[in-house]
C-alpha cells in the first residue's frame, strides 16, 4: 500500500512539502520504513513455531512382536 501510494501521488495535484515529495509520499515512506522491520521480526518469530495446519502426530506405544 505504501509503495503504491508513493507512486500514485506523483500524478496528484497536491502541494510539495520537501525534497520534491508531497506529504502523502513522506507518510508512505515512513510507514514503509516502520513496517519492513516489523514484518521481518514477525516472520523470524513465526519460523520457530509449529505450523497449525500440520499438527504433530501423537506417539503411539511400541508393540512388541512375537516370534
Amino acid at each position: 500500500y505504501s509503495a503504491s501510494q508513493f507512486i500514485l501521488f506523483f500524478w496528484r495535484a497536491n502541494e510539495i512539502v520537501g525534497f520534491g515529495l508531497k506529504q502523502a509520499q513522506w507518510t508512505a515512506i515512513f510507514v514503509l520504513l516502520a513496517c519492513v522491520p516489523f514484518v521481518w521480526y514477525l516472520r523470524r518469530a513465526g519460523a520457530s513455531a509449529p505450523s497449525p495446519a500440520a499438527p504433530a502426530r501423537p506417539r503411539l506405544p511400541r508393540v512388541r512382536r512375537r516370534r
